[in-house]
């Protein structure tokens, strides 16, 4: 994974242009609109999505016959009629297990599967069919010193409309990828372990049964960033792209003749629909408000080392104008960065003020640091032992990449670290570890003290980084990613601190405490506090908040008034 020779990969992607020809673009970013399926009624064929930006969600009826949504409501979701009331034995008597999640059974009942995750008290995690006539199970297992990575995914089991397969998703190798069962044979213990479908490296993020011999499956087999959707044949082995900037942030749906997952184009997560007979996708024509944004200036894939990214560069190129870069570092930090808005829309809105950024001037890369998702498993443990320590390393390769990259086209002027939970931390982290490299720092909902947050919340997943809660033993841990005590490097750095003050996640007293400390350290610190508002925000006002807040710290002023204004 490490790759010590930095190279470029630039993808101009057209894909960001491909916008639906059912809905008119806007001449400015307004917001976001995010599509989610609801319900799936399978007697009259017809989805509910929801779909709207932060505050706005609406519900809609979409008929697969016709692909036209009807609108229904801005607060409830239809209500179809219950299938008929069957008499029926309960499948999953047969687990007697605890722990039990992803559960599932084969169309003709015969067999039943399920996952044992993995956590602190119960180091091993399993995967699990059980014969439902002779009631014995059959397993697969092993150990995890870190968390659970696939307690994060959407779908762990697919079995085949004919009973004869089962498919699941396991990062034994390293990566997510998926494993084949034969249930047609006699199962052993052996025989559940599958065979692995594929040899490149590279995560399955999702996957679904099309008919007995062919599934669709969500990858970033083209770019750790980058996520398709693909067609396999089971029998022939013939792989085929689908779709391009597909989300990840929901499990695919399946109707009769048709496979329903979500499509990012431009500003907006829009619901598609895979045609199994026709092997076509379309899409529903759904009532929109502020329309889709095209994508004017491509976006850019780079590599620094073992590090991907994504480039924004301003429109205008020219070495008289100075550009402040903008390095944004995501939360998690087992999430990953996108090359348009993310999956998830709790980090499109970032992706959204950061393109905001862009149109005003400013160059804003995008880093996906050790520990994040889609690298691998080793990638992503590889924190452990080493957070503010591996992933501040990553932040200095890809600055030495960036200014390689773009100092003879730009004239740079201040960096910046921006991030958000995680994020946010690392951003004061960085600046703090090199501050001769960096004009300031900007935390959303960040952490400043992990002592104090760890012992509060005690069962923290990020317990693992320093292998556990603070003590005498694993104190130097603690000491190498502390920020409070490196503050007296800084001389007139700028640091900013963005904080909920609901925040159920990180205590708003994090950002009480950095700021009297830096403060009585004669430190340039400022606090904006966002009341009425959780980890996740929900509020329009408060995207402005940030966007507008993130322009000014950067040195930019916004070049129209309804800039920076999310609607």
């Amino acid at each position: 994974m490490c790759m010590q020779k930095v190279y470029h990969t630039k993808l101009f992607y057209l894909a960001l242009l491909f916008i639906a020809a059912f809905i008119p673009l806007s001449s400015k970013a307004a917001s976001l609109e995010y599509a989610s399926y609801s319900a799936i009624d399978l007697p009259s064929q017809t989805a509910v999505i929801s779909y709207g930006g932060l505050g706005n969600k609406s519900y809609y009826t979409c008929p697969l016959a016709t692909l036209t949504c009807t609108f229904y409501s801005n607060t409830t979701t239809p209500v179809f009629p219950a299938p008929p009331a069957t008499s029926v034995s309960n499948p999953y008597s047969v687990i007697h297990d605890t722990r039990v999640s992803y559960r599932g059974v084969t169309a003709n009942g015969a067999f039943v599967y399920y996952y044992q995750y993995a956590n602190s008290l119960h180091p091993t995690r399993s995967y699990n069919i059980v014969n439902t006539a002779t009631g014995k199970t059959y397993w697969t297992q092993s150990s995890v010193t870190y968390w659970d990575l696939l307690t994060e995914e959407n779908r762990l089991f697919a079995s085949s409309p004919d009973s004869k397969t089962l498919l699941y998703l396991d990062d034994r190798s390293g990566y997510s990828t998926l494993y084949k069962v034969d249930l047609t044979k006699k199962l052993s213990n052996t025989a559940m372990k599958g065979t692995a479908l594929f040899t490149r490296t590279y995560t399955i993020a999702d996957f679904i049964f099309i008919d007995s011999h062919t599934i669709l499956f969500i990858a970033n087999r083209d770019n750790p960033t980058i996520w398709n959707l693909y067609r396999y044949d089971l029998t022939s082995k013939v792989l085929t792209k689908v779709a391009n900037q597909v989300s990840y942030s929901e499990p695919m749906r399946k109707m009769t003749d048709a496979i329903l997952f979500l499509q990012t184009k431009g500003n907006a997560v829009v619901p598609a629909v895979y045609s199994i007979s026709n092997k076509t996708v379309s899409y529903f024509t759904l009532p929109q408000t502020s329309g889709i944004e095209s994508v004017s200036n491509p976006y850019l894939v780079e590599k620094y080392g073992s590090i991907e990214s994504v480039l924004l560069k301003p429109t205008v190129t020219s070495k008289t104008v100075s550009h402040p870069l903008i390095i944004w570092l995501h939360g998690g930090p087992y999430r990953d960065v996108s090359p348009t808005i993310h999956s998830y829309l709790s980090y499109g809105v970032y992706d959204w003020a950061l393109e905001e950024a862009r149109r005003n001037g400013a160059i804003v890369l995008k880093i996906d640091y050790h520990g994040s998702y889609g690298e691998g498993r080793a990638f992503a443990e590889s924190l452990q032992g080493k957070a503010g320590v591996q992933d501040v390393a990553d932040i200095m390769t890809a600055l030495t990449g960036i200014k390689k990259t773009l100092g003879s086209t730009y004239t740079l002027g201040g960096t910046y670290l921006v991030g958000n939970s995680y994020g946010g931390y690392l951003a004061l982290k960085g600046l703090v570890a090199h501050p001769s490299s960096f004009t300031g720092a900007l935390s959303i909902n960040g952490v400043t003290d992990w002592p104090t947050l760890l012992t509060k919340i005690v069962d923290s997943i990020f317990n693992v980084y320093f292998k556990g809660l603070p003590t005498v033993k694993n104190s130097k841990l603690y000491e190498q990613a502390d920020i409070v005590d490196h503050l007296d490097n800084l001389t007139n750095q700028k640091m900013l601190l963005i904080q909920a003050q609901a925040d159920t996640d990180i205590d708003p007293h994090q950002a009480d405490f950095f700021n009297d400390v830096a403060t009585s350290k004669g430190k340039n610190v400022q606090v904006i506090k966002i009341p009425d508002e959780n980890h996740v925000f929900y509020k329009p006002s408060s995207i402005t908040t940030i966007c507008n807040s993130l322009l000014n710290f950067v040195g930019l002023t916004p070049n129209t008034p309804d800039r920076c204004q999310y609607q």
